[in-house]
């Protein structure tokens, strides 16, 4: 696992990965085709494997971190590919 002094701070988040395993956020004004377009895309790219869900009701989005391997770089080069 990454040093737990590592963190990654992406725009209001900011995220320990001492505490990471499941991060589940969503993108405001998204709707659950444009999650499934998302989440294919990066499968497609062979980025990351992340799968929209849904929580009460609303589809969002979450991120199982299994390899401990992942940087804080990794998690934003993610995060980066819901602005395009």
């Amino acid at each position: 696992m990454p040093p737990s002094s590592a963190r990654l701070s992406h725009r209001r988040w900011e995220f320990d990965p001492g505490w990471w395993a499941i991060v589940a956020f969503r993108r405001l004004g998204w709707s659950a085709a444009e999650y499934d377009r998302w989440s294919h895309s990066l499968l497609e790219e062979q980025l990351a494997f992340v799968l929209p869900t849904v929580y009460r009701g609303e589809t969002i989005t979450r991120l199982a971190i299994v390899n401990p391997r992942t940087t804080p770089a990794d998690i934003s080069t993610i995060l980066d590919t819901m602005t395009l």
